[in-house]
């Protein structure tokens, strides 16, 4: 249609948003429509344009002691928050408290369901936090890579914090 773009895809996970770009130099992305289908139409109102679309999913996370694998912890910690997932940026805010020992890390771990245990696919601490703690925040944005997204939108990454007490996660949470 004149001046505008009609679009269709498969795959992602709704909510989707469709971005664009007048150079791919740009630093950053516009976004232009939100949908929960898998097609969108967009206005044009430039000559050039970069269009994508990406699925940005919000995760919550409920952090325990009782859902640490391979053995639950005995611990008064807790922790919660959100992480919102834009193509390969990840959003992350996360708050804690009431630990046994004080923070030494913190990972996104997978892939794995919520009773397994795995490797750390990405590192949270000291990028967006401190260590050294029994209660703190993370927060803050960082990229992640393309598997490590496709992990998470498939269920299979949790969330732990590593302590004085508890050197293999004090508290976990799915995410």
């Amino acid at each position: 249609q004149a001046n505008n773009l009609s679009l269709a895809w498969t795959g992602g996970r709704a909510p989707y948003t469709v971005q664009r770009k007048a150079q791919l130099t740009d630093a950053e992305w516009i976004d232009v429509a939100t949908t929960s289908e898998t097609f969108a139409t967009v206005a044009i109102d430039s000559p050039h344009a970069f269009i994508r679309v990406v699925s940005r999913v919000t995760f919550a996370v409920a952090m325990s002691g009782a859902a640490e694998r391979p053995n639950p912890v005995t611990s008064a910690g807790t922790g919660s928050g959100t992480l919102i997932l834009d193509g390969r940026k990840l959003t992350v805010d996360i708050t804690y408290s009431g630990l046994t020992g004080n923070v030494s890390a913190a990972h996104i771990h997978g892939p794995a369901g919520p009773e397994q245990f795995t490797g750390v696919l990405q590192g949270l601490l000291p990028a967006l936090g401190a260590t050294g703690a029994t209660s703190g925040t993370i927060k803050g944005e960082l990229t992640i890579s393309s598997a490590t997204a496709k992990h998470m939108i498939d269920g299979m990454t949790y969330v732990n914090i590593h302590t004085s007490f508890a050197a293999g996660g004090e508290i976990r949470g799915q995410a």
